[in-house]
């Protein structure tokens, strides 16, 4: 698969113009490529989470595990949860 980051830089500045004072959450799951975790932490975007694995991807990615992550899954499993 090809992936534009440019396209995904775009869209957040279009998202974020046009909805200046709210913050998108990314869901991890919808594509859990790395680079794109990396430009949309880079951008100021935070990541909507619903596994230990999630979590670990975002955190690698540079985000602040208080400020940047939603765990938002709502059947987590223990390890989960212990990880979180």
């Amino acid at each position: 698969m090809a992936i534009d980051l440019g396209v995904v830089e775009r869209q957040y500045h279009k998202f974020t113009t046009n909805m200046p004072r709210v913050r998108p959450y990314y869901a991890v799951k919808a594509n859990p490529d790395f680079e794109i975790l990396k430009t949309l932490q880079r951008l100021g975007a935070g990541f909507d989470c619903a596994s230990a694995n999630e979590i670990d991807l975002a955190l690698k990615a540079g985000a602040d595990s208080n400020e940047d992550i939603i765990f938002a899954n709502c059947c987590k499993f223990p390890g989960d949860v212990t990880f979180a």
